[in-house]
């Protein structure tokens, strides 16, 4: 934890990296950086993270906050990727950067030079998302089989193994092989988006945003250029429509929705996918250990796939779960926790849980009821 969303952040990217370990290497130490004002674009940022080896770091709008600064220099960053326009980080806080000098890993300094910068944005968040999507090598976009993933129809006529909910999934994919696969979420609410940041940074997987109601023109154009044809769709119809999935149909691409009756839910049928065996799912081995998240607001969790999905490797991710509140744990998270403490998540009893954030995110009253359940 952290006293503030910067904090935060930087405390998760130094347990991925901890002392005396940095990013990258001497001669290029990247770190991505986004805004902690708004969620949108953190959240799409773990794709490029991880075709970095690297994390995210957050700021304000204005400033650099104190502790991203001293987490750029113990960390002995060269090069700051900044995933926002200048109306959500201002020039102020690039020009900043460029005039920081660069440091040792671990904080000595060094005899000179100065951070690079860059930045990555579209006009919208949408537009961002796709921006971070077509920027990272084609070389490094993620793809796998799950086919059996979708002939599964529910209680309430939704299709898809992981849904709980009303809406449509596609008929299974015609072939059985690995396919190039996106997730798509809403860039209206956060929670869908951020449980799913966790597949996007382990799988080299890119987040894709759009609206309820229809495919955004950006998310569209991105799946075209990367050649998608399986697209993960996160959330129920209020989330994203089933106009959406037919629009999806429409450009050749087989769309399985992940979804529970709410955030909580769906973040624990993602959960579901990730640690089946293919081809019903994304076959992560158990780790006996989940990360959970505060699931009604956005800024523990932002950062937060460099934790769960193992970095730097990622060769150990695990599922990223939401409670419904501070003092909540929800009905789906802990009747997943209930049946991952006897049943096992991919293979693994889970005996630990790692939580991002402090008892002001998620309350000592919910963690010791997350204990019991697990």
């Amino acid at each position: 934890p952290g006293e503030t969303a910067a904090a935060t952040a930087a405390a998760e990217l130094a347990h991925a990296y901890p002392a005396p370990g940095c990013p990258g290497t001497s001669a290029n130490r990247p770190v991505v950086l986004a805004t902690d004002v708004d969620f949108e674009d953190a959240l799409s940022s773990g794709y490029l993270a991880r075709s970095l080896t690297t994390g995210i770091h957050l700021t304000g709008y204005t400033a650099l906050p104190h502790a991203t600064l001293h987490a750029l220099r113990q960390e002995g960053i060269t090069r700051v990727v900044v995933v926002a326009g200048p109306l959500a980080i201002s020039t102020s806080v690039v020009t900043a950067l460029e005039a920081l000098p660069v440091y040792f890993c671990g904080g000595a300094a060094t005899t000179g030079g100065h951070l690079s910068v860059s930045r990555v944005y579209g006009q919208t968040a949408q537009g961002t998302a796709a921006k971070v999507a077509t920027d990272v090598p084609a070389s490094l976009d993620g793809s796998f089989d799950v086919a059996a993933g979708y002939a599964t129809q529910d209680a309430t006529g939704g299709t898809g193994r992981y849904n709980t909910t009303a809406g449509k999934s596609s008929a299974a994919p015609p072939s059985t092989l690995s396919l190039r696969t996106a997730i798509l979420a809403t860039v209206a609410t956060f929670p869908d988006a951020e449980s799913a940041s966790v597949l996007s940074c382990a799988d080299s997987l890119p987040i894709l945003l759009t609206t309820v109601t229809g495919l955004s023109s950006q998310a569209a154009a991105a799946i075209s250029q990367l050649q998608v044809t399986q697209v993960v769709l996160m959330g129920g119809p209020l989330a994203v429509s089933d106009t959406v999935v037919r629009q999806l149909e429409g450009l050749g691409v087989s769309v399985l929705r992940v979804a529970g009756a709410d955030f909580t839910g769906t973040a624990v049928e993602l959960a579901r996918l990730e640690t089946a065996a293919p081809p019903a799912g994304a076959g992560w081995p158990g780790t006996g250990d989940v990360t959970v998240a505060r699931g009604d607001f956005y800024t523990d969790g932002l950062a937060g796939a460099v934790v769960a999905a193992g970095a730097p490797t990622s060769a150990a991710p695990e599922p990223l779960l939401l409670t419904r509140s501070p003092e909540w744990t929800g009905r789906p998270l802990g009747a997943l926790l209930r049946s991952a403490g006897t049943a096992g998540l991919g293979g693994t009893v889970v005996r630990t849980f790692t939580v991002l954030g402090g008892p002001l995110a998620i309350t000592q009253t919910t963690v010791d009821a997350m204990g019991a359940d697990l």
